[in-house]
């Protein structure tokens, strides 16, 4: 998908992608991780982290689906051109949005200064990264 993603591009264009963090979706889901291990087994739960495939299943809550630690993601983009950027997303999860704009606001720029942090990329139940084509 993304050699045809890259070939699309026009030379020195950006693709961006967007995908499923395993390591974000564990930690923000963790309530979701305990139930299915239980209604699917621990083996079921293991083989989830260990290669980030998430089988269909009624209790799971999607269709199945490759979730990424951004090492994978970093050597699945690295060979079709520069990756240009890379951001967590979702990394700030408040129990509740504050009322006030002014703290909304703050912790928008909050969560654009670290989730560009290379640490952070994986914390976060989605990460973004912006590859671009080789070119001219």
């Amino acid at each position: 998908a993304v050699a045809e993603l890259v070939r699309v591009t026009r030379p020195g264009g950006h693709v961006l992608v967007s995908v499923m963090s395993l390591v974000g979706a564990v930690q923000a889901y963790v309530d979701a991780v305990v139930d299915v291990t239980g209604r699917y087994g621990i083996e079921v739960t293991e083989r989830i982290v260990t290669t980030g495939w998430l089988p269909e299943g009624p209790e799971l809550g999607h269709l199945a689906m490759k979730l990424f630690r951004w090492r994978e993601l970093r050597e699945l983009l690295q060979p079709h051109g520069e990756i240009v950027a890379a951001s967590a997303t979702g990394l700030l999860r408040p129990s509740k949005q504050p009322d006030d704009p002014e703290l909304r606001a703050l912790l928008g720029r909050l969560e654009l200064e670290l989730a560009r942090e290379p640490g952070a990329l994986d914390c976060a139940p989605h990460i973004l990264a912006v590859l671009r084509r080789p070119g001219p």
